[in-house]
């Protein structure tokens, strides 16, 4: 799941939304949305549903790609730091 920063401001719980992962790796991801993203960093969660690792990650490119016969977004992006919620 991930949840866009805007401003700044880290995503609220109810701001997370399912991405589908095309891979991952020790760096960072890259993951697929049906419109180009709206946001440069997003959290990440990683792990158990019950109990994520949480990472501030940043868009490193975009490309188009096509899913299943549509046109989707295959956005790369690179882990920045790990990040937590009080």
């Amino acid at each position: 799941m991930i949840g866009p920063v805007y401003d700044g401001q880290m995503p609220q719980p109810e701001d997370f939304f399912r991405v589908r992962c095309h891979d991952i790796s020790p760096g960072g991801l890259s993951f697929y949305l049906s419109g180009r993203p709206q946001f440069d960093q997003f959290v990440v969660a990683l792990g158990q549903e019950s109990l994520p690792i949480y990472f501030l990650a940043e868009v490193a490119h975009i490309t188009e790609a096509k899913r299943n016969g549509v046109v989707m977004f295959r956005v790369g992006c690179r882990f920045l730091k790990r990040a937590t919620f009080s």
